[in-house]
């Protein structure tokens, strides 16, 4: 009687190792991509957070008369303070200006906060990422007679 050879031969091993090959060229960019769509995703919505809360801000400032340079309101149970009656930028020091309106917390959602220049606010998604690569949402507020802008940069997403 013959014996008969057990277990895998080379040419077995080397076609599973390139299938294995394909399907890891094939699957890590696409969950790389889907970290960066997630990103910018998630940009989209801080930024239309804010968009929405200087709305809501505003309405309520009108509302409770508090349109001066300086000023607050409360917003679902959130002091917030106003700068020309909107939601203002606030400082390192204080955060209950826009990111209190729009209810953003830095450690909740892992975001990285900084104040650029006064009445500058940016909030920033780069968590593990190069510091060259721009995935932000800055937010300047009002000054008087002009409306707070909200803008979104996503190209390092």
């Amino acid at each position: 009687m013959r014996d008969t050879p057990r277990g895998f031969t080379r040419t077995d091993l080397i076609m599973v190792l390139v299938i294995l090959g394909i399907l890891a060229a094939v699957a890590l960019p696409r969950h790389y991509n889907l970290k960066s769509e997630a990103r910018e995703t998630q940009a989209q919505g801080i930024a239309g957070a804010m968009r929405s809360a200087v709305a809501f801000g505003h309405n309520s400032a009108v509302l409770h008369g508090q349109t001066g340079p300086l000023g607050q309101v409360t917003l679902e149970e959130r002091a917030v303070q106003l700068a020309h009656g909107y939601p203002a930028a606030g400082d390192s020091a204080d955060h209950s200006g826009i990111l209190a309106a729009a209810d953003i917390d830095a450690d909740r959602d892992g975001l990285t906060i900084s104040f650029p220049a006064p009445g500058q606010l940016r909030v920033s998604l780069n968590a593990g990422k190069s510091p060259r690569e721009d995935c932000h949402v800055d937010y300047r507020q009002a000054a008087p007679g002009a409306p707070p802008a909200v803008s979104l940069v996503t190209t390092g997403c």
